[in-house]
């Protein structure tokens, strides 16, 4: 009897140092674990903003094992361009989670861009290297609205089913187009900027890329809003800016200007830094589209975009295409304005 509970007390001891020895799982700090809800939180309202809904989940999209999707951005990297990497890849992750893909099988995603933002002729000779892989689709957001229509024909010809996001064209092959309404958030812009203005004021309107069309429409849809709800303020001073020196230039040269309107979030960073660094300049009042990344805090209204939304988006636009399901011509990935009052 003594011997059995010896044996059963040198168990019991042995369990307790083995538990004791056993490597503790890291604890999430709570920190780690609000920031995670937060992050989780954020990616639901962007996808809750695409219209319409169903390009903001990947049901019923039963693409085949091994299928691959390019997406080509005007940029390999920076803010803007890696959020919307990060939607491309969880509506990927999402589509091979439902159909259990594991493998060679998973649906592929291959993100790419020139180092130089808006470079064409790179974004050119990646398009042609893709193509080249025969993708199950590809979706760009372009850099110039027309000089890719010969790879476009190369594609249909080899039935590459091709969207387009962020910037679009004209040509009549693509299936979709995903990105933020330009024009109506263009036109609001004007709206909100106009009612701190006075008659006869100048704005001076930047920006980057003529070529662009996302820029077009938004430069375009600016003034016709001006033109139309406040037809005594100057919008003739178009600037076509690609560095600091451009503005500089321009604004030795021009008196009064009273408001500036940024077709993109690169000049909308210069600008603000440049009169950061220049106090002793009168700063006007400053409004443009923002990436939806970086510090909104500065400048007087922003149209903060959804790279996030927009990105997961063109991959649910994408496999629509591949599955011959059929697509909305546009695919509205929403917008918000921010202005010093709202925020």
């Amino acid at each position: 009897m003594i011997k059995r509970i010896s044996r059963v007390l040198c168990i019991v001891l042995i369990v307790g140092l083995t538990a004791g020895c056993a490597k503790e799982e890291p604890k999430q700090s709570e920190n780690e674990t609000v920031e995670a809800e937060d992050k989780e939180t954020a990616q639901r309202k962007a996808l809750n903003q695409i219209n319409p809904s169903a390009y903001g989940n990947t049901y019923g999209v039963d693409l085949e094992p091994g299928s691959y999707i390019s997406i080509i951005g005007r940029a390999s990297g920076g803010g803007y361009w890696e959020e919307i990497k990060k939607g491309a890849e969880k509506a990927v992750q999402e589509i091979n989670e439902n159909l259990g893909y594991e493998g060679s099988d998973k649906v592929k995603l291959v993100y790419s861009g020139p180092g130089k933002k808006g470079d064409v002729e790179e974004q050119i000779n990646i398009l042609d290297e893709e193509l080249a892989r025969y993708p199950s689709a590809i979706a760009i957001s372009l850099s110039d609205c027309v000089a890719f229509e010969v790879q476009f024909d190369l594609a249909m010809e080899n039935d590459i089913p091709i969207v387009t996001f962020d910037s679009g064209s004209d040509y009549k092959g693509v299936m979709a187009n995903i990105g933020t309404d330009n024009v109506l958030a263009a036109k609001e812009c004007g709206k909100e900027m106009g009612e701190h203005l006075e008659e006869e004021d100048k704005v001076l309107i930047l920006v980057e890329d003529e070529k662009n069309r996302s820029e077009i429409i938004r430069k375009e849809s600016f003034i016709q809003e001006m033109q139309e709800s406040y037809p005594g303020i100057d919008t003739e001073s178009v600037v076509e800016m690609s560095t600091i020196e451009d503005f500089s230039e321009f604004l030795s040269q021009e008196e009064n200007i009273a408001g500036i309107f940024t077709t993109n979030d690169g000049n909308l960073s210069k600008i603000l830094t440049f009169y950061e660094e220049n106090e002793e300049i009168d700063r006007p009042l400053i409004y443009g589209f923002s990436d939806g990344v970086q510090d909104t805090t500065k400048a007087d209204g922003l149209i903060i975009q959804n790279p996030y939304g927009m990105g997961y988006a063109t991959v649910v636009a994408s496999a629509r295409a591949i599955l011959e399901m059929g697509n909305e011509a546009v695919i509205d990935t929403g917008y918000t304005m921010i202005t010093k009052e709202s925020k």
